[in-house]
């Protein structure tokens, strides 16, 4: 049989994978550092889930909100626990160090703006969370199982703060969904008169 004619091709070989290389003891720091801070995060969101359902007059509503607030401190615990395992199996396999390594972060400070609805509040929280875990899962991590714990936490917080926006969305007084538009009707009617 003969040769078939060569062509240009668009077809490219898939990139070669990439290799991954284990975390430095520093990066599981900053790794734990920030999920210390996610842990917190979604405690202090639960919290003010919590707040949000005791203010809410519809039964419907306040227990939806006091399921997520359930959810959030579940959560918590399990990011808990993965991070205390994540940081014992990183002490195992780390070489010894003598006083060299750099003190972690303090948790994410609580930046809550003074008249906030409970509801905001949460919604509030809820963001940085998923800000938080989203930057928590760009990063190289140390214990590849806690990968799904995160993902799965991540679609449930963003689908929470989802859930909020619309919340908050609602509360909102009509003048200022619609854009303080009470004045058009007197400047229409001082332009046709």
């Amino acid at each position: 049989m003969p040769p078939l004619p060569s062509t240009p091709s668009s077809y490219r070989a898939p990139p070669a994978p990439a290799v991954r290389r284990s975390p430095e003891p520093d990066e599981i720091a900053d790794v734990a550092a920030q999920l210390a801070a996610l842990v917190d995060m979604a405690a202090l969101c639960g919290q003010a889930l919590e707040a949000a359902s005791v203010s809410a007059a519809d039964p419907q509503l306040r227990a939806m909100l006091l399921h997520r607030a359930a959810l959030q401190h579940h959560a918590s615990a399990d990011l808990s626990n993965r991070m205390r395992l994540m940081l014992e199996l990183s002490a195992r396999t780390a070489p010894a160090s003598h006083g060299t390594s750099r003190p972690t972060q303090p948790p994410a400070a609580v930046r809550d703006r003074a008249g906030d609805t409970p509801i905001q509040l949460a919604a509030r929280r809820a963001s940085r969370a998923a800000t938080t875990c989203g930057t928590i899962l760009r990063s190289e991590l140390g214990d590849s199982s806690i990968r799904p714990l995160l993902m799965r936490y991540y679609h449930e917080v963003a689908e929470l703060l989802r859930v909020l926006e619309q919340l908050v969305r609602d509360q909102q007084p009509a003048n200022r969904r619609i854009g303080n538009r009470q004045y058009g009707s007197t400047g229409h009617a001082a332009r046709g008169g």
